[in-house]
């Protein structure tokens, strides 16, 4: 019985061939061999006959990253595919081709989400958070389970809405690929349960003694940029994006107004927002900093838009310091409208300046010669949430405060 050449013994003895490569063949795996370079570098390889031609599949080199185990292992499962009639070089020609989630992203974005969906930024947000780590990925690579399992760490860690929109927006991402790209991919979300949303409707704002030590916080925040933009989103009750794309072009501090432009709100009109005084004197200090050919508010030298797209991290350790949990961006508008109500705003009053409508009511006649009412309700809003912020109120709620609205014309 001849000796058994592939061994480690045998592998150490085996010398490279100046100008040509060579073959040692395993005579207990069929299909497996190790190569030996010209350079002396040693690979194993499945070699097979497949569909009429030969293919070598690459396993890795040796000892480095496979040793001789290892390399039937793997070998064994390719001739196990051979014999269900799989070509293994076709399926990593085809993998290499095939799209990944980041591609089918940008297509989504531009090709269905921004001509139909007034809500994109929302998806563009949600990306961003929770998918964008998947964005190399083959299609064919992301399994239910993997679903399911990154949409229960968007629950634990955003909570159960949170992951049902993100689930939505995969499954609506992969659906449209299928109608329109023709992919034959099975939807790894289709499958996946929903978060049961009874019961969690948003109702978190900030309370007194929590908005106290986030104001603390804030004003002792190294980062100017980050504390300049919370406060800006919690004293004027836009949304986190609006705070993102404030443009100096859009904003009059002698007027105290903002106008939003129709092609950065939700709704996709013009939106005009008075400007509490706190909120002025914060934005001149910013604009005395800038640039004289700056557009952005909050610029980013990082970012591909030329100004911030998200404050998450940074945002999630502002609340730690401050000792603040469960308290999302979007609910620092919450609190913005939950303290007018409290300061006795009405809420058609304080309803434009969020860009809410109310057909027939004050927002559907709210123009720039009728911001006069909405801006007392903001400025009375800034002074309840500075009051209680900075403890001149010593308050323990926010409930039963005294309307202070009352006696305003309407």
């Amino acid at each position: 019985m001849s000796e058994n050449p592939f061994t480690v013994a045998k592998f150490n003895k085996a010398e490279p061939i100046p100008g040509r490569r060579y073959d040692i063949r395993d005579p207990l795996t069929p299909g497996l061999v190790l190569t030996v370079m010209p350079s002396g570098a040693k690979v194993f390889y499945w070699v097979k006959w497949v569909n009429s031609r030969t293919v070598r599949e690459r396993i890795g080199p040796y000892p480095d990253e496979v040793k001789i185990e290892g390399a039937r292992k793997r070998a064994k499962a390719l001739n196990a595919q051979q014999t269900q009639g799989v070509d293994p070089a076709l399926q990593r020609r085809q993998l290499r081709a095939e799209m990944t989630l980041g591609e089918l992203w940008t297509l989504f974005l531009e090709e269905y989400a921004k001509p139909r969906k007034r809500s994109w930024p929302t998806d563009e947000k949600r990306w961003r958070c929770y998918l964008k780590e998947w964005e190399n990925r083959r299609l064919s690579t992301i399994t239910q389970q993997e679903v399911a399992q990154r949409l229960a760490s968007i629950t634990n860690r955003s909570g159960p809405i949170a992951a049902n929109r993100t689930r939505a927006l995969l499954r609506k991402m992969w659906t449209w690929a299928v109608r329109v790209r023709g992919l034959t991919l099975q939807n790894p979300a289709a499958e996946t349960e929903p978060n049961s949303e009874k019961g969690h409707a948003r109702k978190r704002f900030l309370q007194p003694a929590e908005l106290q030590r986030l104001w603390k916080v804030l004003a002792a925040e190294p980062d100017r940029d980050l504390s300049d933009l919370v406060k800006l989103l919690l004293l004027t009750g836009v949304r986190s994006h609006n705070g993102f794309t404030a443009r100096w072009a859009d904003l009059d501090l002698e007027e105290k107004l903002w106008t939003i432009p129709a092609e950065f709100t939700k709704a996709k009109r013009e939106l005009l927002v008075p400007l509490a005084p706190p909120v002025v004197d914060l934005l001149v200090k910013r604009q005395e900093k800038a640039k004289e050919d700056a557009v952005w508010v909050f610029p980013s030298k990082t970012a591909a838009d030329g100004h911030v797209v998200t404050l998450w991290k940074r945002y999630q350790a502002l609340l730690q310091a401050a000792e603040v949990t469960g308290l999302t961006v979007h609910d620092l508008r919450r609190s913005f409208a939950s303290y007018a109500l409290h300061a006795g705003v009405p809420i058609e009053v304080i309803a434009p300046s969020l860009g809410h409508s109310r057909p027939g009511g004050v927002t559907a006649l709210y123009s720039r010669e009728s911001t006069e009412l909405v801006r007392l309700g903001v400025d009375l809003t800034v002074k309840k949430i500075i009051a209680v912020a900075t403890a001149q109120a010593a308050e323990a709620t926010i409930l039963g405060c005294r309307p202070a609205w009352a006696g305003v014309a309407s």
